[in-house]
């Protein structure tokens, strides 16, 4: 995303700043999802037609030699690829478009989904009980903040979080009894996770979608755009397992796979490992906590 100055005066007219709801972004996704369906078995059954060619041709080309067969089958399974290509153009190109206007719908919302605290001081904005909250812990002291965020971890109170994450940052840093993003973490970890997941998976759907594409056209595995979209896999699994972790799901355990070329040889440098567990939940104190609670 550009980096836009917040204090320039047409910041906000010059921003991609949509606002989509996490609700929104699972439909879009969704949608997304279901057009590179049906880009994958448009793609398959014009493949089936270049497939049943060779075949015919093989059949019917016997009684020529190795290399006389191989020059005929080659010429004429590049003319069907030419025809069907030409044919399929624009169905073909309107699916890509279609994918990319929710791509682009979803990665510019994702200014909204930067962090948990972000997300948690968003999720209860207006609410009376906010307010009253914050009034009442107004002048509460390290020890009482990090009780009441643990309370809020332990009850899922999300206005009671947000009070808390703003006043703990009018303390000096080295004050802090816990960790804002912790406590964040702890009560819109899920919310936050899945929007991570939901830009990882459109984002790899695109690559997946423009790579099936460019392969059918040229006839030739595009290893770059496989390769882009085994790492996509790679980080889009991590969100994944923190998103498990999240909603209280053991994360699977993922073998090592490798992206395989049309000669069923590991592409250079495409080897996806298995991702590293999330660290456990909960409100992470700092060393002013620790100290606040012996005090407390």
């Amino acid at each position: 995303m550009t980096k836009l100055n917040p204090m320039s005066h047409d910041y906000f007219t010059t921003l991609n700043n949509r606002w989509m709801s996490i609700i929104d972004l699972r439909s879009s996704l969704q949608r997304a999802k279901a057009l590179r369906t049906q880009q994958a078995n448009l793609i398959a059954r014009l493949e089936g037609q270049i497939a049943a060619t060779k075949q015919s041709l093989d059949a019917s080309t016997k009684f020529l030699t190795s290399s006389e067969r191989l020059t005929v089958s080659s010429r004429a399974v590049t003319a069907k690829r030419k025809e069907l290509v030409e044919s399929s153009r624009t169905e073909r190109h309107k699916l890509v478009t279609d994918i990319n206007v929710e791509f682009e719908a979803i990665m510019d919302s994702d200014l909204h989904y930067q962090s948990a605290v972000q997300v948690l001081m968003r999720s209860s904005i207006g609410k009376d009980r906010r307010t009253l909250i914050a009034g009442q812990i107004e002048h509460a002291g390290p020890a009482e903040l990090l009780s009441l965020a643990h309370l809020a971890a332990a009850t899922g109170d999300q206005e009671m979080g947000a009070a808390l994450v703003t006043r703990v940052s009018t303390l000096p840093a080295s004050g802090r009894p816990f960790s804002s993003q912790s406590l964040a973490s702890a009560l819109v970890g899920a919310t936050f996770e899945e929007a991570q997941l939901i830009f990882g998976e459109i984002e790899a759907i695109i690559v997946e979608a423009l790579a099936a594409d460019k392969t059918f056209e040229t006839g030739k595995t595009d290893a770059l755009g496989k390769i882009k979209a085994a790492l996509l896999k790679r980080r889009n699994d991590a969100h994944k397992d923190r998103l498990d972790a999240a909603n209280g799901i053991e994360p699977e355990h993922r073998d090592r796979t490798l992206v395989l070329l049309d000669d069923g040889k590991p592409a250079p440098g495409a080897g996806v490992t298995g991702t590293t567990l999330p660290d456990g939940g909960g409100v992470r104190e700092t060393p002013a906590g620790a100290e606040a609670r012996s005090e407390g």
